[in-house]
């Protein structure tokens, strides 16, 4: 079923243009949270994460990166497929999940950046993979470095791998990232 004829058989999405204070981005940004965090319903969420993302900005960025430690996997791969199409903007506003208590949401912050094809992106995950105690979340970084880093970065990457000597699979990642990188 199209999204259109979805949205004119369900009111949670088909609800009038919202009027007064409702009209404001800010107040359209808070209701498309609402649905994104109590509605399952599969078509409310996907035209809520589109409304999020043609609305962008803080406010819209804010919205998603705050529900991006969601248990529920489904809306969190949503919304990391989501925040990459609002640009740079989204690396500033993810980077404090980068200091999450748990490394799940360090990880799935680090790949919400990776389709960011900026060197700030590649910058702050080589931070994150030179400092980083999860194993997890330095490999997380360093596909984010394969993605969009420089050959600069290339001597301090190949110190990541001498930080989990018993995890080979690290240098397998730094290798293939130096590759990309030249």
């Amino acid at each position: 079923m199209p999204l259109m004829r979805a949205a004119a058989s369900r009111p949670e999405i088909a609800a009038d243009p919202p009027s007064g204070a409702e009209a404001e981005p800010a107040g359209a940004t808070r209701k498309l949270a609402e649905i994104l965090s109590s509605n399952s319903d599969p078509f409310a969420r996907e035209a809520a994460l589109t409304g999020l993302a043609r609305i962008g900005g803080d406010e819209a960025i804010r919205a998603l990166v705050g529900l991006l430690g969601t248990d529920d996997a489904r809306l969190r791969n949503a919304i990391i497929e989501t925040l990459p199409s609002l640009g740079e903007q989204v690396i500033e506003l993810v980077t404090p999940m980068l200091c999450d208590a748990d490394p799940n949401v360090r990880v799935y912050a680090l790949t919400a950046l990776q389709p960011i094809a900026s060197s700030r992106a590649a910058e702050l995950a080589l931070r994150v993979a030179l400092a980083d105690p999860h194993i997890n979340v330095c490999a997380a970084a360093v596909e984010v470095v394969a993605e969009s880093g420089t050959p600069e970065m290339a001597s301090a990457l190949q110190s990541v791998p001498a930080r989990f000597p018993d995890h080979p699979f690290l240098r397998f990642a730094v290798r293939a990232a130096l590759e990309e990188i030249g």
